[in-house]
């Protein structure tokens, strides 16, 4: 059976209205619900531009950003709201608010009762692997941590597709590591439809089921790998992959006679 559809990046492209250069130019791509997909290219490709495209805080000057669910397709070009949530580089923690109430802060805007909060709260505090931190303050918790109830704060929104940028990108190799193998095993836990920004090439590989490689500004899709093994996966196992991308990747040098 072919995979449903869950979003269409449908030919995005963005100009700079200041300067008039081309920015993104004919971004097209269709997303299958339960994909993991990582874009991968060099610095200043706007990869970031995109994602936040998606999220509906930046309006393309050309395209559509559609939502596939519910039966039925939705244009949510320039709208922001939960059905696509994103996960800042920084976190974007509460510092003022402890480990429960920053994973519990969406559904109280929502509106979600005391009992049906807490259990949601509970849940994803688990899948994360952070039970028994709830009353700490966000000052009290490594960096590593608060990536991982950043991703719970998320997740506790049950939105259609996560957008994640660069979320271990500061953190040490060590840490970056085990947040890798967590993230890759809550994805195989839930199948949720994810959308992760990388400079690194490795993590995108051992991360997606589908490696979007962006070319420089005006930035296009260059090719898109197919990644289906579902296991965790180490980097010897994406070696050849990760090889293959770093070259098409790299810069052409110029000959002259």
């Amino acid at each position: 059976m072919k995979p449903d559809t869950k979003l269409h990046l449908e030919q995005i492209s963005i100009s700079n209205e200041n300067t008039g250069l081309d920015i993104l130019d004919g971004i097209d791509i269709r997303v299958d619900a339960g994909d993991f997909v990582c874009f991968v290219g060099p610095s200043g490709c706007d990869k970031t531009t995109l994602l936040k495209t998606i999220a509906g805080f930046i309006r393309p000057t050309a395209g559509r950003v559609i939502l596939h669910g519910g039966g039925g397709t939705l244009d949510v070009t320039g709208k922001v709201d939960s059905s696509r949530l994103l996960v800042f580089q920084e976190h974007a923690l509460f510092p003022w608010l402890t480990v429960r109430g920053n994973v519990e802060f969406g559904l109280k805007m929502q509106g979600v009762d005391k009992e049906a909060r807490a259990a949601k709260v509970a849940q994803n505090i688990d899948i994360v692997g952070m039970t028994g931190f709830e009353d700490y303050n966000v000052g009290q918790i490594s960096m590593g941590q608060r990536a991982r109830i950043a991703i719970a704060r998320a997740l506790a929104m049950n939105p259609d597709v996560m957008l994640m940028d660069e979320p271990f990108a500061a953190l040490d190799a060590v840490t970056t590591e085990s947040l890798q193998d967590a993230l890759r095993l809550l994805w195989m836990r839930t199948h949720k439809t994810i959308l992760f920004i990388t400079h690194d090439i490795y993590e995108a590989c051992i991360l997606g089921t589908k490696i979007v490689v962006m070319g420089r500004r005006p930035s296009t899709i260059l090719r898109v790998f197919e990644n289906p093994r579902e296991e965790l996966r180490m980097r010897e196992d994406v070696a050849d992959m990760a090889l293959e991308i770093r070259e098409l990747l790299r810069p052409k040098r110029s000959h002259t006679d």
